[in-house]
């Protein structure tokens, strides 16, 4: 069994590679799949929805788990504390984990990646302001946080 952590920014491919995973065998837990999942089809980012979409998201990644079934974790998981509850967990169940560290792109080019599948939402601004967000939190993998293995992607189609 295991449990692949994609790490990286807003349009740095990270669902991209979440779907050649799932083509693989892989179950992929999203937030974002739950966001579009409360919108019937149309993303929903609501402040006060999102301590039951990462509830949510937290209780399908157990439940998987506990199945046994192989687990993408397609979020941006920048930090190493967002990142160990989910190595926390899978060493708990018995899981490998590897992380997959994703390019790590210029606000431009990530932001310009983000317009063309914008959730909604085509503001620059916005997409700005989320990307240095999370880019501020930005701590590469180390195999000190538990990781069996870690894999640096440089784009193009994955192969895993």
């Amino acid at each position: 069994m295991e449990l692949i952590i994609l790490v990286g920014n807003i349009g740095s491919g990270k669902s991209t590679v979440a779907r050649t995973l799932v083509e693989k065998g892989y179950i992929c837990v999203s937030l974002d799949a739950i966001r579009y999942g409360i919108g019937a089809g149309k993303y929903i980012f609501n402040p006060a929805l999102e301590p039951i979409v990462f509830k949510s998201g937290w209780y399908i990644l157990n439940e998987f788990m506990e199945w046994g079934y192989q687990i993408v974790a397609d979020e941006t998981n920048m930090s190493v504390k967002y990142r160990k509850k989910f190595i926390d967990l899978a060493k708990k169940m018995g899981y490998r984990i590897k992380a997959i560290v994703m390019p790590r792109l210029s606000m431009d080019e990530s932001v310009s990646r983000r317009l063309k599948s914008n959730h909604g939402t085509a503001n620059k601004a916005t997409w700005e302001t989320v990307w240095k967000k999370f880019d501020s939190r930005y701590q590469e993998p180390s195999y000190a946080e538990g990781f069996d293995l870690i894999e640096f992607y440089e784009g193009g189609t994955y192969n895993g």
